[in-house]
């Protein structure tokens, strides 16, 4: 199999390659066997709040923070404009901040979220999701409705899971316990 590899990659062309990462060592052999003329790299961390950009064809950059209108969606990340005198962020007629164009100077902002609203929680060591713990609770008979969330434990690293329960009415109390 690998030879015929091997033999059917004299026949591709690539012009681009693009993916997760190449080690400079790596990089150079890449572009001299296969002939591609530019490489990009990417990397995001999965819970991470940012990203990192390598499309200047360069073998061993680090890459850069894209702040790209086009790619708002994507990078919680903006340089907005300030005040020089006063520090504030300049708003446009709506109250909204104004973005600065490439070359400006401005603050950068990253749009950060202190929790996962509220779907999964973290408890030793392992992400539970709430949805799939009320899934197997609200079958029950007993139970009208039931909403779980994490809730920290002093001393400990984490939440620990908690369930509000609906009970059905004339439900005896002792069958959750």
């Amino acid at each position: 199999m690998f030879q015929f590899f091997n033999y059917l990659i004299i026949f591709l062309t690539f012009w681009l390659l693009l993916g997760n990462g190449l080690r400079p060592q790596i990089w150079r052999d890449f572009v001299q066997r296969f002939g591609i003329e530019k490489i990009g790299e990417f990397y995001g961390s999965t819970e991470g709040n940012s990203n990192l950009l390598n499309i200047d064809n360069r073998p061993g950059a680090c890459g850069f923070i894209p702040i790209y209108r086009s790619l708002d969606r994507f990078f919680p990340l903006q340089l907005l404009k300030v005040d020089p005198k006063s520090g504030e962020l300049l708003r446009d007629e709506r109250g909204f901040c104004i973005k600065c164009a490439p070359g400006d100077t401005g603050e950068l902002v990253v749009n950060f979220k202190l929790d996962r609203c509220g779907d999964t929680y973290r408890w030793r060591g392992e992400n539970v999701s709430t949805t799939e713990v009320e899934g197997v609770l609200q079958p029950l008979r007993a139970i009208l409705d039931a909403t779980v969330y994490g809730v920290q434990v002093p001393g400990r690293e984490g939440r620990a899971g908690m369930i509000a329960l609906t009970m059905v009415d004339g439900t005896d109390e002792e069958v959750i316990d």
